[in-house]
C-alpha cells in the first residue's frame, strides 16, 4: 500500500529546526472522500473504528474520522516496524490516547489534531507530545473566551493586538495562536481542559518558550508555534524534566 501521508516540510517551521526527538505530519483530509479508501487500507481499521464510522451520518465527519485514522495508523505502523492495523490503543484518565505494548520496549508518544479537513500529526521519541490546530479565522467571541482561558498576560496581549496597526496579526489570528499553544500545552501533559487553563502561561506570539506545569512537579513544557501550508494557527508541545530541559537548546532559540 502506498502511503496516503505526507509529512510537513521542516523548513515550514518557524524555527530553524524542529526539537529533538519530535516528527510533524501533515494532511488535507479534504483530499480524500468516504469512499476513497480501499479495502487494505480500510483493514488498518479496528472493528470498534469501524462501527464508530458506520454509526456517522454526516459524510464530512465519516471521511474526517476514517482518513485520519488510516494515516496515523500508517504512520505509526511505519515508524514502529509493524502493521498498522496491528495497534491497540488505551485511553488514559482524561482521555488521551497511547499505543499499548505488552514489553518494555520505549514508549512512541504522539497526538493528533484536525480542523476542517486540515489534520496535523505530533511524534515524540522521547517525551509525552500534544498538537492542536485551528483553521477558523473568525472568532467573534474571542475577547469573552480570552476570560476564561488566558491569563491576564495573554488577554493584555490580545488587547494589544485589538489596537495594533493594521499590518500587525489580528485579533483572531493572535487569539487562534494563544488557544492552540494552550491547547497542545493541556494535550502533551494529558489533562486536556480539566486543568484550569489560565495556569497555564504559554504566550500568544510564535516564540518557543518554557512552560512551567505547577501540577506535575518537576516536569516542564515546551511549546512552538509552527507554519502551515493552510491558512490557520497550530502548536506543539512536549514535556520533560526540568533537569533535562536545563541541557536543552532548542527552546532558546528566537523566532
Amino acid at each position: 500500500m502506498s502511503p496516503i501521508w505526507s509529512p510537513l516540510a521542516f523548513h515550514a517551521l518557524r524555527h530553524r529546526e524542529p526539537p529533538r526527538g519530535v516528527e510533524l505530519y501533515f494532511a488535507d483530509l479534504t483530499a480524500f472522500s468516504s469512499l476513497s479508501c480501499n479495502a487494505a487500507e480500510l483493514e488498518l481499521l479496528s472493528s470498534a473504528e469501524r462501527d464508530r464510522a458506520d454509526a456517522m451520518t454526516a459524510a464530512q465527519v465519516r471521511r474526517d474520522f476514517v482518513v485520519s485514522r488510516i494515516l496515523l495508523r500508517s504512520v505509526l505502523g511505519s515508524r514502529l516496524g509493524v502493521h498498522g492495523g496491528l495497534l491497540t490503543f488505551v485511553l488514559s484518565e482524561h482521555g488521551k490516547p497511547s499505543i499499548s505494548s505488552a514489553d518494555d520496549s520505549p514508549p512512541l508518544h504522539f497526538n493528533q489534531s484536525h480542523s476542517n479537513g486540515a489534520w496535523l500529526l505530533g511524534l515524540g521519541f522521547e517525551s509525552a507530545i500534544g498538537v492542536d490546530l485551528e483553521t477558523r479565522r473568525a472568532v467573534p467571541n474571542a475577547h469573552r473566551l480570552a476570560e476564561r482561558v488566558f491569563t491576564d498576560c495573554e488577554r493584555a496581549e490580545l488587547a494589544a493586538a485589538q489596537l495594533a496597526a493594521a499590518d500587525a496579526d489580528p485579533p483572531d489570528e493572535v487569539f487562534l495562536r494563544g488557544w492552540t499553544r494552550k491547547e497542545a500545552v493541556l494535550k502533551a501533559a494529558g489533562s486536556g481542559f480539566t486543568w484550569n487553563a489560565r495556569e497555564v502561561q504559554v504566550g500568544t506570539d510564535r516564540r518557543a518558550r518554557r512552560v512551567s506545569l505547577s501540577r506535575l512537579p518537576g516536569q516542564v513544557a515546551s511549546v512552538f508555534s509552527v507554519d502551515l501550508p493552510v491558512e490557520g494557527q497550530a502548536a506543539v508541545a512536549t514535556l520533560s524534566n526540568e533537569t533535562d530541559f536545563a541541557h536543552g537548546e532548542f527552546f532558546e532559540l528566537q523566532a
